[in-house]
């Protein structure tokens, strides 16, 4: 299956899933980044993301990234 349709049968996913081998929904993600695993490998662990075939790497690291919360600037 090629990246394009991988991301046809996501779109189709209720839920979306972000790793459609571990069964991952972007919401399962938002909720560890919201109780403080604020890195990849700490979304990784509390989810299993990304321990199958590792295509949804990109995406689950975009993401954290993305929704983590930032430090103050000062």
């Amino acid at each position: 299956m090629d990246a394009g349709e991988l991301a046809a049968l996501n779109a189709l996913m209720r839920p979306p899933m972000v790793c459609v081998c571990r069964r991952v929904p972007e919401a399962e993600i938002r909720r560890a980044v919201a109780q403080g695993a604020d890195t990849f490998e700490k979304v990784q662990a509390v989810t299993c993301c990304s321990t199958g075939c590792g295509t949804c790497e990109g995406r689950v690291r975009e993401l954290v990234e993305r929704i983590r919360p930032r430090s103050p600037r000062g």
